[in-house]
């Protein structure tokens, strides 16, 4: 099943002229799924490393903090990194083009405008994973045009093909099935996660 909605994007889209960036898939990448416990010294350390992250990546993460309610346990960078690169390893066994494209960036798009659509945030930490999941799957039907075999999926994830069909439905119908985009929303989007405003006084 693919998408056929006309696409409102320029050609200088974010998801097709970024760099291509090296990555090596894992067997089972879900294998580290369950939410890692990270101790004081540990996050120390992940912070002395958060410049060794893209600034793309550092976007997106921020991005999906967002999406966990107050009264939640909070979704953490370390996690959300781990997340994100869970996500891009999955997209690139369903299609090894979808790197390439950069899809990632239209993903988190996408799972954004769910959270945001929704208007009730995420009740705990795993569940971004999940939604970024689903949204994966509908950006690469919309932007490659591209059979997803749910199969895949339900051997990486342990989700049965009909429960992703369920989510992707009320991923949808949240989103209105709009799946078009502006460029400036696309950049609207970043800008808001690259430099998000000062805390206030």
């Amino acid at each position: 099943m693919t998408y056929q909605t006309v696409s409102q994007f320029h050609s200088n889209s974010a998801h097709r002229d970024a760099p291509v960036k090296p990555l090596v898939v894992k067997q089972n990448p879900l294998q580290y799924y369950p939410q890692q416990s990270v101790s004081t010294q540990q996050q120390h350390h992940q912070q002395q490393q958060l410049n060794t992250y893209s600034f793309e990546d550092v976007a997106l993460c921020r991005a999906m903090t967002a999406w966990i309610a107050e009264d939640a346990e909070a979704l953490n960078f370390a996690n959300a990194q781990h997340y994100l690169r869970l996500i891009r390893e999955i997209m690139v066994l369903i299609n090894p083009h979808s790197v390439k494209d950069n899809l990632l960036m239209s993903a988190v798009f996408y799972a954004d405008r769910f959270v945001k659509r929704r208007g009730v945030k995420l009740e705990e930490p795993r569940k971004a994973f999940l939604v970024l999941l689903i949204s994966a799957l509908v950006t690469i039907k919309m932007w490659e045009d591209f059979e997803v075999k749910t199969e895949t999926l339900q051997r990486f994830t342990g989700i049965s093909k009909k429960q992703l069909s369920v989510l992707e439905r009320q991923f949808l119908g949240v989103l209105e099935y709009s799946l078009c985009y502006s460029y400036e929303e696309m950049a609207s989007f970043q800008i808001e996660w690259c430099f998000p405003q000062a805390p206030m006084a």
